[in-house]
């Protein structure tokens, strides 16, 4: 993972499945300057177990939650504003993502998808985007039912300021970006800023929205 000014991060898992649970929390305990620790649903409790000394990566399953999960960063502690928030599910539904959408989650992740992309989610959510797994783009492209304006919506669009705005919602980097479309970083964050001022995005999560509800392809 790329380090920020808080190097340190512990990652909380809070899962019902212990096995799930261990397997997250050793992955995570894998990588650079991370630490890990599981919790039961039932047990989680915010103000007790994450950690004001580091950056905290909480990831949880809404589903098993009787509270909503976006509570975790509600709390008056200042620092819990450095808190990032992973939702990992078996069976992500388009109202989940909905809300991952918007509230405060940083990523959301099917059960079913494999450790690279916890990495992924993990790495995307600590440069500040939003990220989403294939299985739960794809889940939020077949909601998407209504798609007859799509193409005069994105008609105002260049290809290339289609393929970097599809490119971002799919959780890719602007180098990575640049090297797939042989350009500069420079180049790839003109198009983006182009593309968003054009159809009036704020943020890497509504890009994520405008590209599943408009079913745009690189």
């Amino acid at each position: 993972m790329t380090n920020t000014a808080l190097e340190i991060f512990h990652v909380s898992v809070v899962e019902d499945n212990p096995i799930l649970a261990d397997a997250l929390a050793i992955y995570a305990r894998s990588l650079r300057n991370i630490s890990a620790s599981t919790y039961d649903s039932r047990a989680f409790d915010p103000d007790a177990h994450l950690n004001a000394d580091c950056r905290n990566v909480v990831v949880v399953d809404p589903s098993q939650l009787e509270w909503h999960a976006s509570t975790i960063l509600e709390a008056s502690s200042g620092w819990m504003e450095q808190c990032l928030l992973i939702g990992y599910t078996l069976k992500p539904t388009a109202e989940q993502l909905q809300m991952a959408i918007g509230k405060r989650f940083n990523a959301f992740m099917s059960k079913r998808s494999g450790l690279r992309e916890f990495e992924a989610a993990l790495e995307v959510a600590n440069l500040g985007g939003f990220y989403l797994d294939p299985i739960c783009m794809k889940v939020l492209w077949s909601d998407r039912a209504d798609v007859s304006n799509s193409s005069s919506v994105s008609s105002c669009l260049s290809d290339r300021e289609r393929s970097v705005l599809v490119l971002v919602a799919r959780g890719h980097t602007a180098k990575e970006i640049a090297i797939q479309l042989d350009v500069s970083c420079k180049t790839v964050e003109t198009y983006r800023s182009r593309a968003m001022r054009k159809l009036s995005l704020v943020g890497r999560a509504e890009i994520v929205d405008f590209v599943a509800q408009n079913r745009l392809t690189a």
